[in-house]
């Protein structure tokens, strides 16, 4: 039976970036993300509504906009890409520098390659091909024996005689990853690999397996071996950050039906006991912010690098937005929405939109429509005004449990802040996460 500190149940924002900090901190904790629970001694299905924090409108099982800064880079010169690499992102993306912009996009120059696709796209030497498939089925095979738990999902395959040596002598010679990478002739991309799997220098192997199965797990459950950054289920990308850091520290998260009784949370076939509960009662985390809407053509996407369920994220001096097909959103199909925060006034983003070749035509106020499949019409080049969650009261409302957990002893963002002094605390918090925070084994 797997054992845990807290059960966190819900699946907005606030409970994920709680649960992140309870795990990180060495608090192992399970986030519940199931929409019912069956609760044993009563017998009573009670029905869970998603919170996604932002708007009452969202639903769960079909693709739409979560607007808010959670699915943006809030603080996106350091806070969102710390998160990003925290979350074991950062092989799959880059910053490139666009003119006056940058955009987030994904890496095709870093990214070690990980599945057959990878290996088939990548422009690595056939050797270089050969060994990293060694590698990667060597390993799989591997952490199957040692930690078994983390591969449940992965289809094994009876290897080759060669490579069935080659993990017998890994194993009985109990190499590291100096040694394994030394023996497969891979010591050129040691510092890509580490990147990948967050390995060490010199990692021992049973520490390897273990980071290897978590990747991989974490791959299968949220990536489906394509790009990490789309927009499903109107989960945001900071939003998922957040879910893969419980899943890297913690070692699960459930989203299925589960059963809880006697402190023992049953769900996808898994027993684990939890000593408490946290259910945070949902404030209005809201904001203002604007939406602009233009129309989507084959320049505007080369322009902005955009792809089918693919966000880009850009960044300059005085504001910084999202980019979006509309397709993924509940706007008209044709469109490509551009969501901005941290802007001072409305006039900013003008400037910002006239630097991307664009000039708003009107603006009009925006809301979500209450109809399921409803679909909001739109005129080319709009500006519109939208209600976003607020980053710093879910951060705040996090806190404030871990405060009355007795984990934490002050806040990072107190009141009467600068946004330069809430960003800077913040960003303080993420650079000590290496020097206080170890893996639970």
């Amino acid at each position: 039976m797997e054992q845990c500190e807290y059960l966190i149940i819900g699946d907005g924002l606030v409970e994920l970036m709680t649960g992140a900090f309870l795990n990180m901190l060495g608090h192992r904790t399970l986030v519940l993300k199931s929409r019912t629970i069956i609760h044993a001694d009563s017998k009573i299905t009670v029905a869970h509504k998603p919170n996604y924090d932002s708007s009452d409108q969202l639903s769960f099982n079909k693709l739409r906009a979560t607007f808010d800064p959670n699915q943006v880079p809030y603080y996106a010169s350091s806070l969102f890409v710390d998160i990003v690499f925290s979350a074991q992102l950062s092989h799959y993306l880059t910053l490139e520098k666009t003119g006056q912009v940058q955009i987030l996009s994904k890496s095709s120059l870093t990214s070690l390659p990980t599945d057959k696709q990878q290996l088939l796209q990548t422009q690595l030497s056939p050797i270089l091909k050969r060994n990293i498939l060694k590698f990667i089925m060597s390993l799989h095979q591997i952490t199957s024996l040692i930690q078994p738990g983390f591969l449940v999902s992965t289809k094994q395959q009876e290897g080759t005689v060669v490579l069935n040596q080659l993990e017998e002598s890994i194993l009985s010679e109990k190499m590291n990853l100096n040694q394994v990478l030394e023996k497969l002739n891979l010591t050129e991309l040691k510092e890509e690999i580490k990147l990948t799997f967050c390995f060490q220098e010199g990692e021992r192997l049973e520490q390897m397996a273990q980071k290897f199965g978590t990747y991989t797990a974490s791959k299968q459950k949220f990536d489906n071996c394509g790009c990490f950054i789309i927009n499903q289920y109107g989960g945001s990308d900071v939003h998922q950050c957040f879910e893969r850091l419980n899943f890297v520290y913690g070692g699960f998260v459930l989203t299925d039906d589960c059963t809880i009784e006697n402190k023992v949370c049953t769900c996808q076939g898994i027993n684990i006991e939890f000593k408490e509960i946290i259910q945070f009662e949902h404030q209005e985390y809201k904001k203002e912010y604007y939406l602009a809407v233009i129309e989507d053509t084959p320049e505007k996407r080369a322009q902005f690098n955009l792809e089918e369920s693919k966000n880009q994220i850009i960044l300059s001096d005085k504001c910084k937005c999202i980019v979006r097909l509309g397709a993924g959103q509940q706007l008209s199909k044709g469109c490509i929405s551009l969501e901005f925060y941290e802007y001072e006034n409305e006039q900013e983003i003008n400037k910002f939109m006239e630097t991307l070749n664009i000039t708003p035509a009107k603006h009009q106020t925006f809301s979500f429509a209450h109809t399921e499949n409803q679909i909001i019409p739109f005129e080319n080049n709009t500006v519109m005004k939208a209600v976003s969650t607020d980053f710093d009261t879910c951060l705040s409302s996090a806190e404030d449990c871990l405060i009355k957990l007795g984990i934490k002893t002050e806040k990072v963002i107190k009141e009467q802040m600068t946004i330069l002094e809430r960003q800077n605390a913040v960003d303080s918090m993420f650079s000590r996460r290496g020097q206080d925070v170890e893996i639970v084994e």
